[in-house]
């Protein structure tokens, strides 16, 4: 007796294979994206020297950053304040924002626009 139950177990096999590969790749296509966060870093500098010369030099930054789809934002801010022997010799504050729009579907060209100041 010949035994043809076997293709038959064979095929329903791989048509259960095929079903849950496919329901599978649905739930992870229909998982919501989630929410883009900003990036942000900041930054304190000291430096004091006392001797043959007296300094002090005094800096701090912040950045942050936050990426959409299509649309990027940045901003940051930093200063500085300097001394050497009690006369100021360093003294700046600098900002920026630029907000990035890509455009086209593989995002290959943007349109940005920066202020600095």
């Amino acid at each position: 007796m010949k035994n043809t139950c076997r293709p038959y177990i064979l095929s329903a096999l791989a048509v259960a294979s095929g079903a849950s590969a496919t329901s599978a790749s649905t739930q992870t296509a229909t998982k919501p994206e989630e929410a883009p966060k900003w990036k942000q870093s900041a930054a304190l500098g000291f430096s004091l020297t006392e001797g043959n010369s007296d300094t002090l030099l005094l800096t701090a930054s912040y950045a942050g950053a936050k990426k959409w789809r299509q649309n990027e934002v940045s901003l940051g801010l930093n200063g500085g304040y300097g001394e050497s022997e009690s006369v100021k010799n360093n003294e700046y504050i600098k900002a920026f924002g630029q907000y990035n729009w890509l455009m086209g579907h593989e995002q290959r060209l943007y349109g940005f626009g920066r202020l600095d100041g």
